[in-house]
């Protein structure tokens, strides 16, 4: 609740907390009526996001996961900032991440290694600006924006079947529905992630199945056939990563969720072609066998052979 700004609306989730959560939400409920207390039993981070944002009657929404902070001027310089912008939807910020007891030492990335770099993009814009982005990896942890309310209402909730990456998911949604995104670095408007041995991302092999469902599933945003065939290649490294199987079935399940003939034709590759021998041909056939899959594309030769592969 340290934050500048007074006119809040706080809505506590309890998604089937087991510790002293209940005692401690409902005491403050108790003492601030601007506190919501809402429990449900345990139903992952997208329905607990969901039950808020579906409770909340303000204008804007601020996602904070639990043992997460916001820096003191956070939520009066966003909103003031989306106040005066009318065509602007999400304002975020940038991240710093922090041990549970070292608050004061902050970096850029969650793992504490040498190399400390920035990761965030930093980007401005809407549909292919920030799209170009989000194919690559997602560009902000979940408490950097704030959101305006009506933008649910357009691109949906959070996708509850995700058990990981669900924010990622929402931001391509965001993107490719025209929502503007603006980046502003301002003093006092840090999110602040808190990383410790029970965070998600201690366990990447789940992170990176969810992000596969996710590459499977971002193709039908993705307007443009270079975004598709990016998303395709980093889905194809996922899959060779994780050994995912029934392997030929991932692969042309990806081709077809990013459909162009480029991926169509290197899926079939890959199927074939496991050793590169083919491909070693060079581009030229690739580009030939490109533009028989174009005129397939229309066709429903390309269901037929799906349901044919292995």
């Amino acid at each position: 609740m340290g934050q500048s700004i007074i006119e809040l609306e706080i809505i506590i989730i309890n998604d089937g907390s087991t510790d002293t959560t209940r005692s401690v939400a409902q005491s403050y409920a108790r003492h601030d009526d601007r506190v919501i207390y809402i429990e449900q039993r345990n139903l992952g981070l997208s329905a607990a996001r969901n039950a808020g944002i579906r409770r909340s009657c303000g204008k804007y929404i601020q996602f904070l996961d639990a043992d997460d902070l916001l820096e003191f001027d956070k939520l009066s310089f966003h909103s003031r900032y989306l106040d005066g912008q009318p065509d602007a939807d999400i304002v975020y910020g940038q991240a710093r991440y922090f041990d549970s007891d070292e608050l004061d030492q902050r970096r850029f990335n969650r793992r504490d290694n040498d190399s400390d770099e920035p990761w965030m993009p930093k980007c401005s814009g809407s549909g292919r600006t920030i799209l170009s982005h989000l194919v690559h990896a997602n560009i902000m942890p979940v408490n950097c924006p704030l959101v305006r309310a009506s933008v649910f209402g357009d691109v949906g909730l959070f996708d509850e079947t995700l058990r990981a990456v669900e924010d990622w998911d929402l931001w391509i949604r965001c993107a490719a529905f025209g929502k503007q995104f603006y980046y502003l670095d301002q003093p006092g408007t840090l999110a602040l992630v808190r990383v410790h041995p029970t965070s998600m991302s201690a366990d990447p092999r789940r992170l990176e199945e969810a992000t596969f469902t996710l590459r499977l599933r971002a193709g039908k945003y993705l307007r443009w056939a270079d975004l598709r065939i990016r998303n395709w290649h980093e889905g194809v490294a996922l899959i060779k990563k994780l050994d995912l199987q029934p392997r030929n079935l991932s692969l042309w399940s990806l081709a077809r969720a990013n459909r162009t003939p480029s991926t169509l034709v290197r899926a079939l590759l890959e199927i074939v072609d496991r050793n590169g021998i083919i491909r070693q041909t060079g581009h030229r056939t690739i580009g030939r066998a490109s533009s028989i899959a174009n005129r397939l594309l229309s066709s429903w030769a390309v269901v037929t052979l799906a349901d044919l592969l292995p």
